[in-house]
């Protein structure tokens, strides 16, 4: 998933412009990873009416359990993501 994220914001994102920048940050909260990818800098990007196997991936998550937003705002693509710490273990 996060290899998707990244070969996407090579091609059309954030990576795909000298400026752009990619950050990725995480964070445990109780029982839960939340993972966060936010890009910034690149080009306009608009929401995908694609709906191909990367896109299906990232929409998966981590888990069978995870919660994927994602939002394509002006400034960028940005994943919010959470996931049951247990399902990343089995």
């Amino acid at each position: 998933m996060l290899h998707e994220l990244a070969t996407n914001a090579a091609k059309y994102g954030a990576l795909s412009d000298a400026d752009g920048c990619v950050r990725l940050s995480w964070s445990i909260d109780g029982d839960h990873l939340h993972l966060r990818w936010y890009e910034t800098d690149g080009p306009p990007v608009t929401a995908t009416t694609a709906k191909g196997f990367g896109s299906r991936l990232i929409a998966m998550g981590l888990g069978p359990s995870s919660e994927v937003e994602r939002r394509y705002e002006i400034g960028g693509l940005k994943v919010d993501m959470r996931t049951p710490i247990a399902e990343l273990a089995s």
